[in-house]
């Protein structure tokens, strides 16, 4: 649930090295208080449990003839080849909110890429970021 009317908010980018203002990222008003917000993403790989020192085996099993085959055949059935791993990757980044606001929950991560997380912010927020993003520069 956000406290941001639709018309009002606006979408930032943050990095967690960003110098953030004193102000609340959700009403607007003077805080000195963070909240950590945390971003979990389920990442789905393929596994390849066959190494070359399987492949090579196998290889020199199948020169032995009919007997190596089957030997071959009977290694080969038992490995899980392709079986999909599903990796966590979690992210954390502080951010500027008052306790009212913290009440209904964390601000909420729109979306994520590298170290960089996207947030619908107040108005005043999002120019007092720009403004501490400015001053860092100089």
């Amino acid at each position: 649930m956000s406290l941001i009317a639709e018309n009002e908010s606006e979408l930032i980018w943050v990095k967690k090295k960003d110098k953030l203002p004193d102000t609340c990222c959700m009403c607007g008003l003077f805080t000195y208080d963070r909240v950590t917000v945390k971003f979990v993403e389920h990442l789905t790989t393929q596994t390849n449990n066959a190494g070359c020192v399987m492949v090579v085996f196998t290889l020199f099993l199948h020169l032995l003839g009919p007997i190596g085959w089957i030997l071959a055949f009977l290694v080969e059935g038992d490995k899980e080849e392709g079986k999909p791993k599903i990796v966590k990757q979690k992210s954390k980044l502080k951010m500027s909110q008052c306790n009212l606001c913290h009440a209904n929950g964390p601000p909420e991560v729109v979306e994520h890429v590298g170290e960089r997380f996207s947030f619908f912010v107040h108005p005043r927020f999002r120019d007092r970021f720009y403004e501490a993003q400015l001053a860092a520069e100089e």
